[in-house]
């Protein structure tokens, strides 16, 4: 899709459409957060992820068969509603499975976050890549991609899941989220603000790979997969740390701040460039990943696994959309030039950083 637009709008749209089509896939959660929430919580978790991820193959169908009539921009929040839903049932099963399997729920979110995250961040290189062999049919290898995952999604089955009526959850809805929010205020923002600044990060490193010559769009596209790596190791390194999850948290959010701004002047080489974007990835899965799974097994021990999960996705989506779109609107109304994001990004890094300390400060050692 990426390519597609650039093609419409022209090269030098690049660094504003990449932050603006991250920004509008990731709406979706926001939006669909009154659905999704009361769904996670009322229909068995395989169901709700299998079905939001056909639906999702469908929309991609329909726009590949009407060359994307009315706008593409539309089918990519439509997807991204889609991928809410789906989002919402994925995150509520992490503390099923961790009780399922018998493992802590930070070592089960880390392995189910390392296989998500690689599958959604080589999306960006194998996307360019089928869409430079196959321009025409592109669709047609996502929207097969989504079938299968909704199958997969559809085997995943726990017998400790309990249910309840939808209409049940849509009424405490408001309630259930006020309370969450209050008990868990500073683990809902601190990881999402993470996250967002995570993935405006990527699209501006790879937007600055093309700005300045290093590799092709296609070769740039595969910025995301080698922070992928970055953040798979620091995913699975990071349940070891989990006595003092907090500090750590906060001290790798630092690291991240240290890092984002010296992008632009490591851009003298590719390599250069995609081993700081596999540094940066290490610590943003240690820091996410030990205050994710925090939330969700408190979540899970409260029986609202659903609802926390919904929220989780929700405040995840709503960070990205700020951050993303902020970014990218600056840069499209020429607020800010091409490698000032970086420093933008670092100076939003510092919220973060400042809500892990208070972390620490409240908890002064916690063993979840």
């Amino acid at each position: 899709m990426l390519e597609y637009l650039v093609g419409q709008y022209g090269d030098t749209s690049r660094d504003w459409l990449i932050q603006t089509i991250s920004a509008i896939i990731t709406i979706g959660p926001v939006i669909i957060y009154a659905v999704s929430a009361p769904l996670a919580a009322s229909i068995r978790k395989s169901r709700v992820m299998a079905l939001s991820l056909w639906f999702g193959m469908i929309v991609l169908l329909i726009g590949g068969l009407t060359n994307w009539i009315g706008s593409p921009f539309l089918y990519l929040v439509v997807l991204g509603l889609a991928l809410g839903v789906y989002s919402a049932g994925k995150m509520a099963s992490v503390p099923l499975a961790s009780f399922t399997i018998g493992k802590s729920t930070a070592l089960t979110n880390a392995i189910m976050s390392v296989v998500f995250l690689f599958g959604i961040l080589s999306g960006l290189p194998s996307g360019t890549m089928f869409y430079n062999h196959f321009p025409e049919h592109t669709y047609l290898f996502f929207l097969t991609g989504l079938g299968i995952a909704g199958l997969c999604g559809l085997q995943c089955k726990f017998s400790c899941e309990q249910t309840s009526s939808f209409v049940k959850e849509e009424k405490k809805l408001i309630s259930e989220t006020q309370n969450l929010y209050k008990k868990y205020a500073l683990l809902l923002t601190s990881s999402p603000i993470l996250w967002g600044i995570a993935g405006a990060a990527n699209m501006a490193i790879t937007a600055l790979v093309v700005r300045e010559k290093l590799a092709t769009p296609q070769m740039a596209a595969f910025i995301p997969l080698w922070a992928a790596f970055g953040v798979i190791a620091g995913t699975l390194v990071s349940p070891v740390f989990n006595n003092f999850r907090y500090k750590v948290a906060a001290i790798s959010a630092l690291f991240m701040l240290i890092i984002i701004p010296f992008f632009p002047a490591a851009s003298f080489s590719y390599l250069i460039v995609t081993l700081t974007t596999v540094i940066l990835g290490f610590f943003f899965g240690i820091a996410t990943n030990l205050i994710d799974s925090s939330f969700l097994e408190l979540v899970g021990k409260e029986k609202k696994e659903g609802t926390g999960a919904a929220l989780q996705s929700a405040m995840l989506a709503l960070c990205t959309v700020v951050i993303g779109s902020g970014v990218g609107l600056a840069l499209k109304n020429n607020i800010i030039p091409p490698n000032a994001q970086f420093i933008v990004l670092s100076l939003i890094t510092l919220i973060p950083v400042i809500l892990a300390i208070i972390l620490v400060k409240r908890y002064k050692l916690i063993v979840i």
